[in-house]
Parts: C-alpha cells; sequence; structure tokens
C-alpha cells in the first residue's frame, strides 16, 4: 500500500514527515521510542527495535510422525533458508527415523544438534550474519565447481565419482547458505549495506548461484556415465579434448563475472553455439557406441547453463 505525505520543514536544519497511525499501533509503538532509519540515494526504510530483536528469537517445531523422509528434510532445510534460529525436531517415531535427520541437519551450515533424545532433536544455528560474504561463497562454489569438472573429465580413465559426489554436497551445503542470506537480506534492508551490494544484485547472486549449482550437477551425473563408458584411447582423448573446451568456456566465463567485463562475456557467449556444434559432430560420429548419445545430452546441458551463468553479466 503506498500513502503520499507532506514533507514540514522543522526548524532551520531539519524536516518532518508523519507516520500512519495503522502502522505505528501494529508495531507497538509509543512516543519516544526509537526507530532506526537507513538511508539510501533515493529512499529512507525504517526498521523498529522490536523487529530486530525478533530475528535472533525465531524457532520452528517440525513433527516427524505420519510424514516421508523427504518432506521432514525439505522442511528443514525450508526453516533453515527462512532463518529459523532453532529447529525442534520431535515424534515419537523421530527414532526411526534418527540416522537420515542427523545427515540431513549435518548438512546444513553452522547448524549444530544442541540436544537429543529418543523423541526431541533441537538444532541451533550459529551464522553471524554480520560476517557473511556473498561473493566469498560464490567463489568457494565456483572452485569446487572446477575441481568436480576435472575431476568427472578424467573419471573416463580413473573413476572418482564418489568424490564428486561428496563435493556436490558442499556446493548444495553453501548454496543454501546463500540462499538464506539473500532471504535475510530481502526482509532485513539495513543487510544489504552490510554485504555492500543493493537490492537488486541479490537477484543475480540468487541466479549465478542455482546456475552453478546446475553446473555441478550435471558435473556429477557426467562423472557417472563416465564410468560406465569402456572405449579405445583415441576415443577417450576426444571426449576429453571436448571437455577441455567447455572447461574453458566455464573458466572464461566465471572470470569475466568476477571482472564485471560485459564486453568480454559477450564474446564468450558467442562461443556456445561453436561448442554445441562440436558436440553435435562428435554424437553423429559416434552415436552407435554405448552411452555416447547419453554424454552428448549432459555436456549440451553443461553448457546451456554456463551459457546462462554469462548472461547475468550483461543483463
Amino acid at each position: 500500500m503506498v500513502e503520499f505525505r507532506k514533507l514540514i520543514a522543522f526548524g532551520k536544519s531539519s524536516y518532518v514527515i508523519s507516520l500512519p497511525k495503522k502502522w505505528i499501533e501494529r508495531n507497538k509503538l509509543d512516543k519516544g521510542d526509537t526507530i532506526f532509519i537507513e538511508e539510501k540515494s533515493h529512499s529512507l526504510t525504517l526498521r523498529t527495535k522490536q523487529e530486530e530483536s525478533d530475528e535472533s528469537k525465531k524457532e520452528i517445531t517440525i513433527n516427524v510422525d505420519n510424514v516421508p523422509l523427504d518432506y521432514i528434510k525439505r522442511k528443514i532445510v525450508s526453516s533453515y533458508i527462512n532463518n529459523y534460529k532453532s529447529i525442534k525436531i520431535t515424534g515419537k517415531t523421530l527414532k526411526d527415523k534418527y540416522s537420515k535427520i542427523r545427515d540431513y541437519l549435518h548438512d546444513l551450515m553452522a547448524l549444530e544438534i544442541l540436544e537429543q533424545s529418543a523423541d526431541v532433536i533441537v538444532a541451533k544455528d550459529f551464522i553471524n550474519m554480520n560476517q557473511v560474504s556473498l561473493l566469498g561463497f560464490i567463489r568457494k562454489i565456483d572452485n569446487i565447481t572446477r575441481f568436480m569438472m576435472n575431476d568427472s573429465k578424467t573419471s573416463i580413465i580413473d573413476n572418482k565419482y564418489e568424490n564428486i559426489y561428496e563435493r556436490d554436497k558442499d556446493v548444495n551445503r553453501i548454496g543454501f547458505l546463500i540462499y538464506r542470506t539473500i532471504k535475510f537480506a530481502l526482509i532485513n534492508p539495513s543487510m544489504c549495506k552490510k554485504l555492500n551490494v543493493e537490492p537488486v544484485d541479490l537477484l543475480y547472486y540468487w541466479v549465478i548461484t542455482k546456475q552453478i549449482e546446475f553446473i555441478a550437477d550435471e558435473c556429477k551425473r557426467i562423472a557417472r556415465v563416465m564410468r560406465d563408458i569402456h572405449i579405445n584411447k583415441q576415443l577417450k582423448d576426444e571426449i576429453i579434448k571436448i571437455y577441455e573446451q567447455i572447461q574453458k568456456f566455464y573458466a572464461d566465463i566465471m572470470k569475466a563475472y568476477y571482472t564485471k567485463n560485459e564486453e568480454e562475456a559477450y564474446k564468450i557467449a558467442a562461443k556456445k553455439n561453436g561448442i554445441l556444434k562440436i558436440v553435435d559432430d562428435f554424437n553423429k560420429k559416434y552415436q552407435n557406441k554405448k552411452n555416447i548419445p547419453v554424454l552428448c545430452d549432459k555436456f549440451k546441458n553443461l553448457i546451456a547453463n554456463i551459457h546462462i551463468a554469462g548472461r547475468m553479466i550483461y543483463t
């Protein structure tokens, strides 16, 4: 709801504006209470003290009776992203699901189990939002993904799938923390200043994170296909050569992202069709070989997701 208020001169150095009575009542404010003002170029954001203190007290209880494990996992992850500081898990059937639930909690960064019994688990969050860095998190998942890409490339020679699978979980773990930070900053505008970003930047961080996750997922899937390919050395060399071009495509895109080089991003993105043609030609040449068409589909997905990541630079 948008309201219009007149700006009133107050003395020689100040101006005042009246606040909506409904907002005052809803936030239980009274004369003399403190209101926090965050200044931006063309806007002011008003916050109450109560708003800030409530964030540290957010708690949620999840009952695990009569619900599947997938539901429990999604509920835990959702609670984490929505910045609940305490997650209490209860239920008569908790003991039967304890091992899986413990794994779900351990897969979330800075979430520790402080209390556990036959029918209760309490996990507390120890993230300090004043010390997080979105760009730092992006660099971490980027570096992990590069290692995954390299290992999945050589999986055709040496099976590294299990190691890649664990690294993919690390990407997801940091990804959840990024989404949580973005959600927190959207609800608490003052966080943008601490993160040194504009609100619109949060959208780009969300999308680039999602694309790197997609890229990591494809690396994992490619490694799974690679371990089942039994071919001669010449064909292996051809596959590795194609993968190296995709690796360079990704590395160049991310370099342009970090340097915010829009013109370079346009040039790199234009290489997409050329790499796709190489994959198509390879597929036509070996389409009767077992698993080659599947591998080529994964390569195309990888190229497409890298290309979308590049759009974050010039959109």
